[in-house]
């Protein structure tokens, strides 16, 4: 440990002794903290969306910067230390090198550790600067308080599963349709199968989630849990659209909501006016949450001034979200997750970075990063319209790459969100620990028996 201690601690003097890097890098920290909610004091915009913009925006820039300064120190240390010969210094001591590229780890953590926590106290600080200095009225003192700098949970309607009844469905008409056509193109089979499992999918999801006229539509939501039962409120978020191609632009909307099914044991009823395609939402006093955490909401769809059927599409036609928290603790644990992705850099640099030449490493490195923050994107983008063999090809390519999109929290937050321990837990074992260790893990048989003497490119 005391040689892990040593390597880790001669890093840290290193990257301190770098006065430009550091001066640079306190720079940016106040432009991004200080300065950007300055230039919103004097902006025009609502106080909540000044908030919203300052969380959104530094955080982003601090993860960011984060990100490059580990990937460059990273991998800059190590390849230094073998180019310069600095590290038949440390070779020839009693330490191993697999304590050399652990001492690098953990001083790059300590790095870090440190750097998030100032960022994390300069962000914290303005934005309660912001929240009790910018609102200029009772209602936006009161969104801020209640919307803004609060953890909001989310909840999405639980629809059955659309895949298992596409397939069964598909299967079905495949079978027919061989049988019919005499079919046995096994290419021509399959292309038949993808098209209907396309059109089918559509279909059902689009009759999930359609009310007809003179109909209803019932959603139960479980879980509940507000932070306040007795005076707080949950909130219905809605955005609905009219089907068969209808003219109306609003119509009528009638909920009755309640602990029970609404109905078997009625509830409370409310009107609104609903304006299709814009974000709608109703608010429901926690009371009417049960114990058990039920929360039950039905739809009605009258005939009058609305001849159309009424959707509400999976993605976010209809969602229930609730307070859990505040902002402090929401803050820390976004800290935390973006620390365990900037951990994950330091593995993948201090790891590739023991055996290849630091512009290949880096190039590497900022793949992995660049790639994995876009993975989603190019799944979509390589899935459409792309021979098979390059499909397959690049689809093989980037399963290799961790999704760093999804252990993103800063969307969440900047959303009021609750950064929930999950997504820790997530960043931890996926990232940092099966990522990260089999990244390093390679590394180390390759550094084990690498000749240090040789000149790599």
């Amino acid at each position: 440990m005391a040689s892990i201690w040593a390597v880790a601690r001669s890093l840290i003097i290193e990257v301190w002794r770098m006065r430009l890097l550091m001066l640079f890098l306190l720079m940016l920290t106040l432009s991004y903290t200080l300065g950007l909610g300055y230039s919103l004091v004097l902006s025009n915009d609502t106080a909540p969306d000044k908030l919203q913009i300052f969380i959104g925006w530094s955080l982003r820039a601090m993860q960011l910067l984060a990100a490059l300064t580990t990937i460059f120190i990273s991998i800059f240390t190590i390849t230094r230390d073998i180019e310069r010969r600095h590290i038949h210094t440390l070779v020839t001591k009693p330490i191993s090198r697999l304590q050399i590229m652990l001492g690098k780890f953990c001083g790059l953590a300590l790095f870090n550790a440190v750097f998030l926590l100032i960022n994390g106290l300069l962000i914290f600080g303005t934005t309660l600067y912001l929240a009790k200095t910018q609102p200029e009225s009772d209602l936006e003192r009161s969104l801020i308080e209640n919307r803004t700098l609060t953890a909001l949970r989310t909840i999405q309607p639980r629809y059955e599963d659309v895949a298992e009844a596409v397939k069964q469905k598909v299967d079905q008409i495949v079978a027919a349709q061989i049988q019919m056509e005499q079919m046995t193109d096994p290419d021509q089979i399959e292309k038949m199968r993808k098209q209907l499992t396309r059109m089918n999918a559509r279909t059902m999801e689009k009759n999930l989630v359609t009310v007809q006229t003179m109909e209803h539509m019932v959603w139960r939501f479980r879980n509940i849990q507000p932070v306040d039962r007795e005076n707080g409120y949950v909130f219905v978020r809605y955005k609905p659209e009219l089907s068969g191609g209808s003219l109306y632009t609003q119509f009528l909307a009638r909920w009755v909501y309640g602990p029970k099914d609404p109905v078997l044991h009625g509830g409370m009823r409310v009107e609104r006016i609903a304006t299709v395609g814009e974000p709608l939402e109703l608010e429901i006093p926690a009371t009417m949450v049960s114990d058990e955490g039920d929360l039950y909401l039905m739809f009605l769809n009258p005939l009058v001034n609305n001849p159309s059927s009424v959707m509400f599409p999976i993605d976010k036609g209809l969602e229930v979200y609730y307070v859990t928290g505040s902002f402090g603790p929401n803050l820390l644990r976004t800290m935390v997750a973006a620390y365990l992705r900037v951990l994950f850099l330091a593995a993948m640099g201090v790891a590739i970075g023991a055996w290849l030449s630091y512009p290949v490493a880096v190039l590497m490195v900022m793949f992995i990063f660049v790639v994995g923050n876009m993975r989603t994107f190019l799944f979509d983008a390589v899935g459409y319209d792309t021979a098979e063999l390059h499909r397959i090809s690049a689809e093989s390519i980037l399963s290799l790459i961790p999704p760093l999109s999804a252990f993103d929290p800063v969307p969440l937050i900047e959303k009021s969100q609750e950064v929930g321990l999950g997504l820790i837990a997530r960043c931890l074992l996926f990232l940092v620990s099966i990522y990260g260790g089999i990244a390093s893990g390679i590394a180390y048989v390759i550094f084990r028996f690498r000749e240090l003497a040789r000149v790599i490119v």
